[in-house]
Formats: C-alpha cells, structure tokens, sequence
C-alpha cells in the first residue's frame, strides 16, 4: 500500500507516510479491543493500533498530501527518584510538568511519539505494570506485566515509547504510574531515575483539524487524475533512476562474501530512509554490492 502511496506522490517522506496512516486508519470491530479516541480525535486501541489500512484512503490522501514541518522535540532532565514501588494495589506515581518556554526553543506544538526512559531496580521485572497519562489525560500501557519474566535485573536505562496521544497537544504535566502486581511477599523495586522524550512539530491542534477535514475532502477520488498534481517541496524532488553516476560513494558493501545462490553473490540489506536496489554479481570472487541513491537517504532526525 506505502508503494501506491509513493506512486501518486513520490516525494512523501518517512515521517509524512507515518502522519498518512494515523490520519487515514479506521478503526477495526473487536469486542476485545479497547478503542479510545484522543483529544485530537484519532482512534487507538493497544491491540489494534490506529485501525486497519485502506488502500483506497491512504492514496487518496497521499495525492493532496503536503510534508509535514519539521521533526521538533523535547527531552526532559534525568529525574532523580529513588522510590519505593509499594507493594500494595496503590501503585507509585510521578510527574513531570512540560511548560511553555521548554517548548520555546524546539516549538514543538503537537506530539507524535512519547517516551519514556526508566531504570528500575526489582527483583523480578515482570510484575511491573508501566502507565504513561499524556497531559490531556490519555493512558499509555507502555509496560505491560509478564509472568514468564523473572529477570532479577529490572530495567536498565529501558525506553518504553507509545503513540496513543498523537496529535495532542504537548504541553502540560506528564505521569508516570508504577504498579507491582506481583507476589507481596517479594521485595519491593525502586524507581531509580526516569526521562521524558517527546517528538512531534510545530503544528497546532487547529493545524491537524484542518489536515483532518482536507483529507476527508478527497476520499472521494476527485483528485486521482492525473491532471492533477502537486509540485515536491524544495530537495524533496525525486531524480530518475537512470541517468547517475556510481562512484566508489554509491557502493556498500556489508560483512563476509555472502553464500552462492544458484552461480549468483545475492547480497540484501537495509538502507533507511531510501531506495535499494539489489545487485548480482556473476563473479564468485566478489562480494555482493549494494547500490543507492545518497541523495534519497534521508537522517532519522529530518
């Protein structure tokens, strides 16, 4: 389906495919599921995420799809806590309160992804139930109990993150709950130290609305002719696949020479952000190259 997307609109970045998804996803019929709509009214459930994807939704919505601002963030100081997970049914609660001027400078509006690092000391983790409540009040079961887990080593430096208060607005007071649902006979853990990171941009709640109701617009198909086109932002222009030149630049070779398949090096591998093409080699002393397009790489952080 990311492929139809890309088709009509070739320039869509990461983040803009992500964005696509939360924007256009419907929610699935499960009475198990536990279905919220957040403050800026997208769906969620924990067992089925924002829905089932529409092939028909997600390329109309990418044919009018204009990128996304840039990725802002926010990270939090270390927080020093040193306290005690009771081992009673009250669970331990922190807070952290993100104002204003902490957002000043990044201008973070509007929150994608959530998370939260923890360094927990218990004696088996997988009693541990984590919660995370946005400030508009959406919970998180960010860290979910295991009985098979009896690590004695707790969490060490363990990011947990979510996308349940995508959209929403990011300031405000963040909490963190602890819950040991384990064995009261056991010793209790101790929060030692938690962070707070949040991603997002800089639109406003009122930005989202009005993305929201554009989309809506277009699910009817009107805008899959192919008169109709959006020009790609500045540097998101996609070059043709023939007409560059490979230098030493545009290979990459990975690890040990790879097993032979039927007379033929296969190498695959990964790139982020980009385009790959597979490369086959004739010549059994080579290893396999893979070749790329740099340009079409884009940072994790852009």
């Amino acid at each position: 389906m990311i492929a139809l997307m890309l088709q009509v609109r070739p320039c869509l970045t990461w983040r803009d495919v992500q964005h696509i998804i939360v924007f256009t996803a419907t929610p699935y019929e499960d009475r198990r599921a536990d279905w919220i709509t957040n403050e800026a009214g997208f769906s969620h459930s924990h067992q089925h995420g924002f829905g089932l994807l529409n092939a028909w939704r997600l390329v109309n919505a990418a044919k009018i799809w204009t990128s996304v601002p840039y990725l802002a963030s926010y990270v939090s100081p270390v927080l020093k806590e040193n306290k005690a997970i009771p081992l009673s049914a009250r669970p331990l609660e922190v807070l952290w309160n993100v104002s204003r001027m902490d957002l000043e400078m990044s201008g973070l509006k509007t929150l994608e992804h959530v998370a939260v690092t923890v360094s927990i000391t218990h004696p088996r983790r997988g009693s541990l139930e984590l919660k995370l409540f946005c400030p508009s009040g959406m919970m998180s079961l960010i860290g979910t109990p295991r009985s098979l887990d009896s690590d004695p080593n707790g969490f060490n430096d363990w990011t947990f993150s979510t996308v349940r208060c995508w959209g929403e607005r990011a300031k405000g007071t963040y909490r963190l709950v602890i819950k040991d649902v384990g064995d009261e006979t056991s010793q209790a853990g101790i929060l030692r130290q938690w962070q707070l990171t949040l991603y997002g941009s800089v639109w406003s709640p009122v930005d989202i609305r009005d993305r929201q109701r554009l989309l809506e617009s277009a699910m009817s198909g009107k805008y899959l002719h192919d008169g109709f086109t959006l020009p790609c932002p500045p540097g998101l222009k996609i070059p043709e696949d023939d007409g560059y030149t490979i230098t030493p630049n545009t290979l990459k070779v990975r690890g040990p020479k790879p097993k032979l398949q039927g007379g033929r090096n296969v190498l695959r591998d990964v790139v982020l952000g980009g385009r790959l093409k597979e490369r086959r080699n004739q010549d059994k002393d080579l290893p396999g190259l893979c070749v790329f397009h740099p340009s079409l790489v884009s940072s994790v952080t852009s």
